[in-house]
């Protein structure tokens, strides 16, 4: 659009877009300014619901004429296309102005006041804007506060009451689905997580959660899935403000938490009242009169004394006294200066290493074959390193920067070969006959420690002369060690699928959990020292973490959490110049697809969904789906009608089953800090449960008996050194029995007709099958690669899968009597979104229709600008 005149408007260029909205600059040829022109996205330029929504903006905002309101100028339409025509506005967001970061007093209190002044301006007539999120606020380079964005704003039909008002001026419009909440989710007040009708006192307690940021730098509501968000803004208190912040003053710390008060009629109860507050607060800082502090007490008559005595006693003690002060004292806690994206390529990533100027990055290719990509540490376009392998990540670089440590492997295997990759180029060199999975060299290149199975090893830097230093009770990973070359900290993934990072000394003694459970969210992994090691950084639910070392004068500390938002950060590496973090972030979001063989092509399934796992009832008139990325789990009719949330996991959701007569579904649950459950749900929604709540195993994949009376299911059992096998539930009786001769199988699948089961060996190379008439196991299928995700046709004669070897990637189809298997189709140019539990799914529909999910989301690397005091 670029160049178009639109009305009166010249497009001159993009500014930004939103899910409500594409910004543009142009200029109004008939009066000579500069305006923004919102339109909507093309993707929803025809939905009535978006329309009506994008049309109340305009309606809300435009009746409102405040400094600190964007002015919206006019509405129109042209060529089929409705638009507003609004204030161009020059400087940021309050989102990034904050940017995980406190905002200084001053700041938060000037802002404050304006905002709070627009929202009472706003409340006078009668409009609530419900949405009042720092992404909404504009702040201008002059320090203007600007609030934008009326697109759920809510009119009154009666202004003299607006607190107490809930009626709106078109009744017959639902902007969302009926029983639906408006608004952003970490922003929510109570009474919109709930659904009830909201007054503006819900813009209060929104502004309250934007205060309570800009004072810490961090949401007082947070979590990793909008249900956990939602539990919290109606059960939990935030941290107190001061204690993320001791600069502080007392009194804003109450007026937060005035406006945060979950019973509206005990909040703070109108706009003009916080603006009151905020502004004598203001007052008060700048006369001093909350520092001061008077003292009436007369003086006291003293000796006398040498004044040259009292200095030599004095400093002494003054030293030591300073000595205290520091090392008793708080330091500032890091935080996070600026976030820059560096790669664009929307491939997967799953480590990343670096050498100052370059980053070199494990990286998901159209195929899903792993290759390792290198890109400039200040941005740019990634190019893959040459390699021999078809599948190689790298673990480490050495400490001279001359080589990576890297593991090429082929479909599933637990150890792979250990390789050097010269760089910045060279053919690789095999490290003795090392079979790892992870592994690091020390700091002074003399030796490399490496992970087998539950055991940590030592050898020469050559792979050569391998020793055990340690025996842990679960998988050790991401090895790093300490810049003095002292320790050893590695991400210990246990067999009920926690995670927690772990210590020992580098000769393999006192091996030891680093954090209490409580001291984070569970599920730490990939950390890392900064070169001087003064901080160790890791991930933990989807967000950085650092703690301070301890060292001369200085304490150890407890985690503090660097970041928060829509991003999920799942690894890093710090930069060499101890100032930046480069982390790998991803937001994601797949398409659900089928492929049409008359088009030869991939085409939108349910609309295109950002979902998949489906499961279809047995008379093909319903479905259910894991919704990405929040892994909830819904049902709809299979024209997508009549749609239902199941589940409201804590956690993540996946691989539902519906039962025979369509009334149950089993599914997995993954939740931080515990195993994988099988539970079961009601078709209609309710209150799940665990099929095994009294057992602390891995149990996955279930699957109905044609009958609906058992469920089989892969369970690991620790107590078996987490050895795998395919149980069988009894619903009716509970009682749990093991399938003859299914150790080390998963991903059963029960025949609809209740004659065989399949199931994958565990390197995923083999497809069994079960034949309940003699109870024994065949080798049904073997391939070069690996298999997944096997469905049985609707009636037991054939079975369909899903490949992956080296180059290709299929979809396949093989008979009951027969043991060869005929190619559907390749997948070569499907770039597959992977979702925990299921990492890749395909399945059939009921018309025989092969279904896949298309990978959407935004999988990229960023860098960190950090100050750490």
């Amino acid at each position: 659009m670029i160049g178009q005149s639109i009305s009166h408007y010249r497009i001159l260029e993009r500014l930004g877009g939103g899910g409500m909205g594409v910004v543009y600059e142009a200029e109004d040829l008939k009066l000579g300014r500069h305006v923004a022109l919102k339109f909507l996205p093309d993707a929803l330029a025809h939905d009535a619901q978006a329309l009506s929504r994008f049309q109340r903006e305009a309606k809300a905002a435009s009746a409102l004429s405040h400094p600190n309101i964007c002015t919206i100028y006019e509405i129109d339409e042209f060529a089929g296309r409705t638009f507003i025509a609004m204030e161009l506005l020059d400087g940021q967001t309050l989102r990034h102005r904050i940017a995980g970061r406190p905002l200084d007093i001053e700041t938060v209190l000037d802002l404050g006041i304006q905002i709070a002044d627009a929202l009472s301006a706003a409340h006078s007539l009668g409009i609530v804007h419900r949405d009042i999120k720092p992404a909404n606020i504009m702040v201008t380079k002059r320090g203007q506060a600007k609030i934008l964005d009326f697109g759920l704003a809510k009119i009154a039909v009666e202004t003299k009451n607006i607190a107490m008002s809930a009626a709106t001026i078109d009744e017959e419009e639902h902007l969302t689905s009926p029983g639906s909440a408006l608004g952003t989710v970490s922003y929510m007040s109570p009474e919109q997580v709930r659904g009830k009708e909201l007054d503006a006192r819900t813009d209060l307690f929104s502004f309250g959660a934007v205060l309570y940021e800009m004072c810490t730098g961090v949401l007082p509501f947070r979590g990793e899935t909008s249900g956990v968000i939602f539990k919290a803004i109606l059960d939990s208190t935030p941290t107190p403000a001061l204690r993320l912040n001791p600069d502080l003053p007392p009194e804003l710390e109450r007026i937060i938490f005035k406006a945060l008060e979950k019973d509206r009629d005990v909040r703070c109860q109108n706009a003009a009242e916080l603006c009151a507050d905020l502004k004598r607060l203001k007052r008060d800082t700048s006369s001093g009169k909350i520092d001061a502090i008077v003292s009436e007490q007369p003086p006291i008559r003293r000796r006398r004394k040498s004044w040259k005595w009292v200095l030599a006693a004095a400093i002494p003690l003054l030293v030591i006294a300073a000595i205290a002060v520091w090392i008793t004292s708080t330091p500032a806690p890091p935080r996070v200066l600026a976030t820059t994206q560096l790669t664009r390529d929307g491939f997967s990533k799953r480590g990343m290493l670096t050498d100052g100027s370059r980053l070199y990055i494990n990286e998901g290719g159209t195929v899903g074959n792993s290759r390792i990509v290198q890109a400039s540490s200040l941005g740019g376009d990634t190019s893959p390193l040459p390699t021999p392998f078809a599948n190689i990540e790298a673990v480490a670089i050495s400490p001279d920067h001359t080589q990576l440590l890297a593991f090429s492997f082929a479909g599933t295997e637990a150890v792979d070969p250990a390789w050097s990759l010269p760089l910045p180029s060279g053919s690789p060199r095999r490290l003795g006959n090392i079979l790892a999975f992870t592994g690091v060299w020390s700091p002074d290149g003399r030796r490399l420690v490496f992970a087998s199975g539950s055991d940590i090893y030592q050898a020469e830097a050559d792979g050569t002369q391998p020793r055990k230093l340690s025996s842990l009770q679960g998988l050790p990973q991401h090895i790093r060690f300490s810049p003095n070359g002292k320790l050893l900290r590695f991400t210990l993934a246990l067999f009920d699928q926690t995670s927690a990072i772990w210590e020992m000394n580098s000769d393999g003694s006192n091996p030891h959990r680093l954090l209490p459970i409580s001291a984070t969210t569970p599920g730490e992994n990939n950390g890392d020292w900064t070169p001087d090691g003064r901080y160790y950084f890791f991930t933990s639910g989807g967000n950085i973490w650092a703690i301070r070392e301890p060292g001369l004068l200085r304490r150890s500390s407890n985690p503090f959490q660097l970041t928060t938002g829509p991003l999920s950060f799942d690894f890093l590496t710090p930069g060499l110049d101890g100032k930046k973090l480069f982390v790998g972030a991803s937001q994601g979001r797949g398409e659900l697809v089928r492929y049409d063989p008359k088009a030869a092509q991939f085409v939108p399934y349910l609309s295109g969904i950002s979902a998949g796992e489906l499961d279809f009832s047995r008379d093909s008139q319903w479905v259910v789906y894991a919704a990405y990325p929040e892994g909830s789990l819904w049902r709809s009719r299979v024209d997508g009608s009549d749609r239902v949330q199941l589940t409201y996991p804590k956690g993540v959701d996946g691989l539902p089953r519906v039962s025979p007569d369509g009334s149950q579904v089993a599914y997995v649950e993954l939740r931080q800090g515990s195993p994988w459950k099988v539970c079961v749900v009601s078709a209609q929604g309710g209150a799940p449960q665990e099929i095994l709540p009294d057992d602390n195993q891995v149990e996955a994949d279930p699957t109905w008996s044609p009958d609906g009376k058992k469920l089989a299911f892969a369970r690991n059992d620790a107590r078996r050194g987490g050895a795998q096998a395919v149980y069988v539930l009894d619903l009716a009786t509970h009682q749990l029995s093991v399938v003859p001769g299914s150790d080390g199988l998963f991903s059963p699948r029960w025949s609809p007709d209740g004659q065989f089961m399949a199931a994958l060996t565990g390197d995923s190379a083999k497809l069994m099958l079960f034949d309940f008439k003699t109870q024994k196991w065949s080798v049904w299928i073997s391939e070069p690669g690996a298999i997944g995700f096997p469905i049985w046709s609707s009636d037991s004669k054939s079975l369909y899968y899903d490949t992956q070897f080296s180059q290709s990637s299929t979809f396949r189809r093989v008979k009951v009597d027969q043991t060869h298997s005929e190619l559907i189709m390749d997948l070569n140019s499907l770039h597959r979104y992977n979702a925990p539990p299921s990492f890749g799914w395909s399945g059939i529909a009921p018309d025989g229709s092969a279904l896949f999910v298309r990978d959407l989301s935004t999988d990229e690397i960023y860098a960190l600008d950090l100050d750490l005091p």
